[in-house]
């Protein structure tokens, strides 16, 4: 497999985001970084599931680190359950939920400044994609109501012009 091939693969596994903190190619404009997740010093290789997309910034971050160690490792992107060692907030701080989690989110920053701001931007973006089909529903229902209206003051005023017929007719045969 050449480098592109593998890049497109890499790419496409990790839905075009960094695989430790979740920044999207389109949301720096420019593709991402491939990460030796066992970096190729500490025995490593270029094996699919030793891969991560990653941004600059995490890829600089975590560097050639590497641990055996059970509670001080980071997190494989993939390969481990990173929602059962981290959890996002509503205000888009990720609390870890283990001390493993613990150690992964300060090892790579992950609650840094930009990465915050990031994932409150999507959180306003979510609830404003949620909102819309809501919004949308209560249009149509205040247009189909203005209808309606329109409609009753059609009749209405049908009904007064026959009144006024009618009076102007009564008014006709009394002269």
């Amino acid at each position: 497999m050449t480098y592109r091939q593998r890049l497109e693969v890499i790419r496409v596994r990790y839905h075009y985001q960094c695989g430790y903190c979740g920044v999207a190619e389109h949301e720096i404009g420019s593709f991402l970084e491939i990460d030796h997740f066992r970096p190729k010093i500490a025995g490593g290789t270029d094996d699919l599931d030793n891969l991560v997309y990653c941004c600059s910034t995490c890829n600089r971050t975590k560097n050639v680190f590497w641990s055996e160690n059970e509670l001080n490792r980071l997190l494989h992107p993939i390969l481990d359950n990173v929602s059962a060692h981290i959890y996002e907030q509503e205000d888009g701080f990720l609390s870890p939920l283990t001390p493993l989690g613990a150690f992964h989110v300060e090892r790579l920053r992950l609650n840094r400044p930009a990465l915050l701001i990031l994932r409150q931007k999507r959180l306003q973006e979510q609830r404003m994609r949620e909102a819309v089909p809501q919004i949308q529903s209560e249009v149509n229902s205040l247009l189909q109501q203005i209808l309606e209206e329109e409609r009753l003051s059609i009749e209405l005023k049908e009904k007064i012009m026959r009144l006024l017929e009618r009076m102007l007719k009564m008014l006709r045969e009394q002269e």
